[in-house]
């Protein structure tokens, strides 16, 4: 799995240590749908000269079967980046279905039931 960030020089040092950790954290759960993949995250400041920064990120999911995009906006910069990757991995189990996958049907569903 490739991360690539857009924007990234207006970031501080404990920004992007934040980054990094909470990438590494959802990259497990991400790898699990499309291992193969290529994550971009276009990041900005909003207000930086203000007393108070506004982050907002967009993120862009590309597989071989899959384009998927997803953007959040928040005060606080962790806050931001897990809800981008939350609202990733739902469009992801939303497009493999992978919740319902381990359900029993047909006959097998029968036996379960009979026993």
């Amino acid at each position: 799995m490739v991360f690539s960030y857009i924007n990234i020089k207006a970031l501080e040092q404990d920004e992007l240590d934040t980054l990094d950790r909470i990438s590494k954290e959802h990259e497990i759960k991400i790898k699990r749908y499309a291992p193969k993949s290529k994550i971009i995250i276009q990041l900005k400041k909003h207000n930086d000269t203000g007393s108070r920064v506004r982050y907002s990120a967009h993120c862009r999911l590309e597989a071989a079967r899959v384009l998927l995009t997803s953007q959040a906006d928040d005060w606080d910069f962790a806050r931001t980046l897990h809800k981008v990757f939350q609202k990733l991995e739902k469009e992801l189990e939303h497009k493999f279905k992978r919740s319902e996958q381990n359900k029993l049907f047909g006959k097998e569903s029968r036996k379960k039931r009979k026993e």
